[in-house]
């Protein structure tokens, strides 16, 4: 799976894991963040956001969800500091986790779908942003929530409402103001549903040559381990490829269930994705827009 006559079947939801409040919260996200972390299963998510693979020429955006601050859900290449919220290692860059999500056209109907979600608010904050409905006891009145286009929802609600609006195949079994961050992320990485990605993927599997597993293995070794600029070198194809490979260790992870070796392998799938995104594809695109740009002429002096 991947890409496949130019077409990614496949979109990422990133995780970020629990950690200590950033300096820079009020007392009401710090006291948001406890209330999340204390009141969900293991692993402890705070945050979930989707990333949604485009290509150079397209020049659209990649990441969307709702955050706290924002007026509204949002493509959010221009939220915030990008670079320091998704890479610095003294903040979030440790912490994210990911999980590859499969299907037909995956991306198109996602990304299409995202669209008609921006602006989405995030619920009232009397009402705790609805995150107790997302744990019992008021889990159960979940389903009675307003669950329309448009109306509130936090990130996880937001993020589960999307895919079971554009991917009812994916069989995301309860309605979505029932999943808090922890809950998603263990219905989306459960170990049947990567043997079911792993026996779709040998079902569908083409020949590679040689050079092009060695180019993916070689690539994603830069995007996790390479420097700056070898991340800004690396091509569309290549980076996709590198990315595509990290998806497929993913599901082999999660089909063996080994959790230590599955977090593992999301963490680097999460590095190598947010690398790209936000080091490798910007470089990409000033190259593209560079190559563009008509030859500036110099005028030769006029002959006396």
């Amino acid at each position: 799976m991947g890409l496949e006559h130019g077409d990614r079947d496949w979109v990422v939801m990133l995780f970020l894991e629990a950690d200590h409040p950033a300096p820079e919260f009020s007392l009401a996200e710090r006291m948001l963040d406890t209330l999340v972390q204390v009141m969900q299963p293991s692993p402890s998510i705070t945050h979930v956001e989707m990333y949604v693979p485009a290509t150079d020429e397209s020049a659209a955006e990649q990441h969307f969800s709702t955050y706290l601050g924002a007026t509204g859900a949002a493509w959010t290449s221009g939220y915030g500091d990008g670079m320091r919220f998704y890479l610095d290692p003294k903040g979030n860059g440790a912490s994210w986790r990911a999980v590859p999500v499969f299907g037909r056209d995956a991306a198109r109907r996602v990304r299409a779908e995202c669209n008609l979600h921006v602006d989405t608010p995030y619920p009232s904050m009397t009402r705790l942003l609805n995150y107790p409905f997302s744990v019992p006891p008021l889990r159960a009145f979940a389903g009675y929530l307003d669950n329309r286009c448009g109306t509130a929802a936090h990130c996880a609600a937001l993020s589960a409402r999307i895919l079971q609006s554009c991917m009812p195949e994916l069989n995301v079994p309860n309605s979505s103001p029932w999943y808090g961050p922890s809950t998603l992320y263990l219905e989306l990485a459960r170990q049947g549903r990567m043997v079911a990605y792993a026996a779709q993927e040998r079902a569908e599997a083409t020949v590679e040559s040689i050079v092009d597993t060695e180019d993916a293995a070689a690539s994603l070794e830069v995007l996790l381990r390479g420097g700056d600029d070898d991340v800004r070198a690396l091509s569309e194809r290549s980076a996709i490829a590198g990315t595509n490979l990290a998806c497929k260790h993913c599901v082999a992870a999660g089909v063996d269930a080994d959790q230590s070796l599955v977090r593992q392998r999301q963490k680097e799938l999460a590095r190598a994705v947010l690398r790209d995104s936000w080091i490798g594809r910007p470089a990409r695109l000033a190259r593209l827009v560079a190559a563009k740009e008509p030859p500036t002429l110099t005028r030769l002096p006029a002959a006396a």
